[in-house]
């Protein structure tokens, strides 16, 4: 998708950035807070902490310890007949 038209999404750090699943959690936090304030509701309070801790949090830990990945394939033998027995092993 085009970084123009992502939003809120394409708001990064040092390249890293809450999902859409993250900006849910901010945004569903943000209305458990006013909702909390509206009607006095300290367990709502609570939850609304949450909910915004949880991307937060994540977000410090992905920027702080990038994680690393490296995969690689390989096929031996490289080419297998339709038709034959072979093994697979990961």
């Amino acid at each position: 998708m085009d970084p123009a038209r992502r939003g809120l999404a394409s708001l990064s750090v040092r390249g890293v950035s809450l999902t859409t699943r993250g900006w849910w959690f901010v945004g569903v936090a943000a209305v458990a807070f006013i909702g909390a304030y509206a009607g006095a509701r300290l367990q709502l309070l609570y939850v609304a902490c949450l909910l915004l801790a949880l991307p937060v949090f994540g977000l410090i830990v992905v920027w702080v310890r990038r994680p690393r990945l490296i995969a690689r394939r390989s096929f031996s033998p490289r080419v297998i007949q339709a038709g034959s027995v072979t093994t697979v092993s990961l």
